[in-house]
């Protein structure tokens, strides 16, 4: 017996932006946060609901370290990014009354085992991160 269940939620729509990113490097982390926040004010202007980056879109923080990281070191610094990115994020859809998914960001798991972890910001302020699977 085969059982198909639909549940109609909204018929509401939503505008999704998805952000353009080309990853150029930075001189300085405020330069990076800077153009993150025009991107999605921007998209936010133009009616978006939800705003998509691309995938390691924090990852180009690390070019504005002073020494090239490589490896281990990388995914840890990366790792130290995740919770000031998060609060980045929050900020940004409550502002704008929008939900965000922040791209993904290598992290560690409890384990120590580097993760690739999207992020998604709701306009309510909660964060949710998920682990890509391959």
């Amino acid at each position: 017996v085969r059982h198909r269940a639909r549940r109609i939620v909204s018929r509401e729509l939503i505008v999704v932006a998805a952000v353009q990113w080309r990853f150029a490097g930075v001189d300085h982390v405020d330069a990076w946060f800077a153009r993150a926040r025009t991107a999605i004010a921007d998209a936010a202007a133009r009616g978006a609901g939800l705003v998509v980056l691309p995938e390691y879109v924090g990852a180009e923080l690390l070019s504005a370290e002073a020494v090239m990281l490589t490896g281990d070191a990388a995914i840890d610094r990366s790792a130290a990014w995740q919770p000031v990115l998060d609060a980045f994020w929050r900020e940004l859809a409550c502002a704008h009354g929008i939900a965000i998914v922040g791209g993904s960001q290598l992290t560690r798991d409890a384990g120590r085992l580097a993760r690739n972890v999207c992020t998604v910001a709701l306009p309510d302020g909660s964060i949710h991160h998920r682990a890509k699977i391959h």
